[in-house]
């Protein structure tokens, strides 16, 4: 990234971004108290904004003057507030220290709110506020000393001089200032709302990239830190998949206007989308009697090489192509050995994981050769098969190939019921396309009785005497014993009965026993819904229809989409949302007489108004102000309870409920759907009452592990 032109440091030449970056670094590190939560943030929010690129070493005085002698006429101030506000410096020691500490505060609010609101008023204003008070009025920031401790003291200190101060300019300067610094405090990120208005007419409502003569179609997707969302290879499976490739039948190199240049990329797609409407035979599903047909000439007539070559074809299904899939001996049986490359997680406790061992073997069936054989150099082989396919024509109505036969085994899974996870592994997938895979914990007895069933029922293929696997499970790594998960809801919910404050109680008591409920209210409400571990989570009072047992949850961004839907609660879920809002109640009438600002954000959290609603998930902070949830909260929370990953309910919902639900429920309720596979297309037969099962699934996995509603320590 480079920062001309660049949403950082604005419209100012190359040379002098690195000096700029240079001084935000020293602000952060040195002028904000260490060890405070916002220098965190601050740090992070840099490095997001320059990724890897940010420079070692100190900005000379000489350097920042140089910036401020490059605004002009023909390159105002007014396109890099940033960049003024940065290099701006103090003549006078005497106010250095307090104005470097006011610029370290201004700057942590600032690139909270460029990252989320970068066109706010109150970023542009606050950051020129700021320059102004340091050139033109320094003596004013003696009144600001005492006041720098800490955000909260600040914003008090700012409101209190915004009124009191008797220069208009300068009191213009601290409401400014006071205005970034509210934003920053009380704004939060708001989670996206899917209600943008419909496209016009002939619009694609794709975003198209023209790439080495393709038109690449994605969309966005910001991957968490590895705490809070697991591993990045599983983050990135989890999102949905709807990115798709087309070539471009003009000449890459071809500069045309850009108004034909979008007119084509739009046709290429809209042709792209028009042949993804059809299945093609090479697609199409074998039938029953197609089946019957291959089997029973590969019985009779297969031993050959071709012949037992194409046996193994529609014994192991896709596994053949994977390279990750080998030839290999097991009990005596010939066989494939199946490879998954699955991210490591350290277990939390001692077995908690299954050791090096990531294969599994599937036996074949009687007469299968050595997948190599069937891509033999010479094409014997491949001939061989060719000329059985044509043998076979006559017999039926459509012409068999590799690809429809290799794609059978997924077919027979998927109607007989296995979960996808299953399917994934018994035909090789890479994980990466296919979450499920990630999230799913599945015994490889279970797995290889599935592959067992297949030959048995689905090809009339039986293996004599098939060996048993080795114990173990495939699939999720991130693996939570229910002794484990049953004793930290225990504990979680001792800790709330233990903080409650007893009559009225001091504020610190309060406050104490708040974070502890809110901390329990999560735990549950995530494993109830299956929600990622996102800034706001259950964001407001108003995604919730506890009369219906139905909540509305919008958690992550992906490829063009988002991982929106509708989820029916369980009644525990339902108590504890409950047990939340009678809290927040009896929240609101403590500090309305003592702490009027916290308690409006308590009514905000319980308004169902669009206009007035808050975030409804509140911790209070150090510094005694309840904010938001962000995800860095949430694992400074969790951290002493559960020391995992913050996704760690997905991978238990999926590894508990797998086989326990309707598959494509399961996947509906998680997210997990990928594009074609959506279960709530127009075209599908899936709808909201099909994921009520899963809600009593996780009820009767809620009532295991003792996760019951907790009334409020208040």
């Amino acid at each position: 990234m480079t920062a001309e032109g660049g949403p950082l440091f604005g419209t100012v030449p190359q040379e002098h971004w690195p000096a700029l970056a240079r001084a935000a670094v020293l602000l952060i590190e040195k002028a904000l108290p260490p060890g405070h939560p916002w220098q965190g943030y601050a740090r992070d929010d840099l490095e997001a904004l320059l990724p890897g690129e940010i420079p070692a070493g100190t900005a000379t005085a000489e350097a920042l003057d140089a910036v401020m002698a490059c605004f002009g006429k023909d390159n105002p101030i007014g396109g890099a507030e940033f960049a003024a506000f940065l290099a701006t410096r103090l003549k006078s020691d005497a106010h250095k220290k307090t104005g470097n500490r006011l610029s370290a505060w201004i700057l942590a609010a600032a690139l909270q709110r460029q990252r989320l609101t970068p066109d706010q008023n109150a970023l542009r204003q606050g950051l020129n506020a700021a320059r102004m008070l340091k050139d033109k009025s320094p003596g004013a920031l003696e009144k600001l000393d005492g006041a720098l401790g800490t955000p909260k003291a600040l914003l008090e200190a700012l409101d209190r001089l915004g009124r009191d101060t008797v220069d208009k300019t300068v009191r213009g300067y601290f409401k400014s200032l006071a205005a970034l610094m509210r934003s920053a405090i009380r704004g939060g990120d708001a989670v996206h709302r899917e209600r943008a208005p419909a496209p016009p007419a002939g619009a694609v409502p794709l975003r198209e990239e023209i790439r080495d003569g393709h038109v690449l179609i994605a969309g966005g997707f910001a991957p968490q830190a590895e705490a809070f969302g697991g591993p990045a290879e599983e983050q990135e499976a989890d999102r949905p998949q709807s990115r798709r490739a087309v070539r471009l039948e003009d000449d890459a190199e071809d500069f045309s206007p850009p108004a034909t240049a979008r007119a084509r990329t739009r046709r290429a797609i809209r042709a792209q989308d028009r042949r993804s409407l059809s299945l093609p035979a090479e697609q199409d599903p074998l039938t029953g009697h197609e089946v019957a047909t291959l089997a029973a000439w590969l019985r009779t007539a297969g031993d050959s090489p071709g012949g037992r070559a194409l046996l193994a074809d529609l014994a192991f299904g896709q596994a053949m192509a994977r390279a990750e899939s080998r030839w290999d001996t097991e009990g005596g049986l010939p066989g494939l050995r199946l490879s998954v490359d699955l991210p490591k997680i350290e277990p939390l406790v001692d077995g908690g994981d299954d050791g090096d061992d990531r294969t599994l073997f599937l036996p074949a069936p009687p007469g299968a050769s050595c997948p190599a054989d069937g891509r033999a150099k010479d094409g014997i082989i491949d001939g061989a098969i060719d000329a059985i396919l044509r043998d076979l024509r006559p017999q039926l109505a459509r012409p068999l190939t590799r690809g429809r036969i290799r794609r059978h085994k997924a077919d027979w899974l998927r109607r007989a019921g296995a979960d996808e996870a299953v399917t994934g592994f018994l035909t090789g997938e890479s994980p990466s396309a296919r979450a499920q895979m990630h999230y799913t914990r599945l015994d490889r007895e279970a797995l290889a009785g599935w592959h067992l069933a297949y030959l048995d029922q689905g090809l009339g293929l039986p293996v004599a005497e098939a060996p048993l696997p080795p114990d173990g499970c495939y699939g999720s790594r991130l693996w939570l014993p229910p002794d484990l998960l049953a004793d930290t809801f225990r504990l979680a919910r001792k800790e709330v009965e233990n903080r409650s404050p007893g009559g009225l109680g001091s504020m610190a008591q309060i406050r104490a026993a708040h974070n502890a409920f809110a901390l329990y209210t999560l735990m549950l409400l995530y494993l109830a819904t299956g929600h990622r571990p996102v800034t706001h989570p259950f964001e407001f009072r108003s995604d919730f229809d506890l009369e219906a047992g139905l909540f509305w949850v919008s958690d992550k961004t992906g490829r063009g989409a988002r991982g929106t839907r509708m989820l029916p609660l369980a009644p525990r879920a339902i108590a504890q949302a409950e047990a939340w809002i009678a809290h927040l109640e009896q929240l609101e009438r403590r500090l309305a007489l003592t702490h009027p600002d916290e308690a409006a954000r308590v009514r905000a959290a319980l308004a169902l108004d669009e206009k007035s609603r808050g975030p409804f998930l509140l911790r209070f902070d150090q510094d005694g102000t309840l904010v938001p949830l962000r995800p860095a909260d949430q694992q400074s929370d969790f951290g002493p309870v559960l020391p995992a990953a913050l996704n760690w309910t997905r991978h238990i919902l999926r590894s508990t409920l797998a086989g326990r639900c309707n598959p494509a429920a399961l996947d509906a309720f998680l997210g997990h759907s990928h594009t074609g596979e959506s279960p709530f297309v127009a075209g599908s037969s899936l709808g909201l009452g099909d994921l009520w099962p899963v809600a009593d699934a996780i009820e009767d996995l809620l009532a295991s592990l003792g996760a019951n509603a907790v009334r409020s320590p208040l």
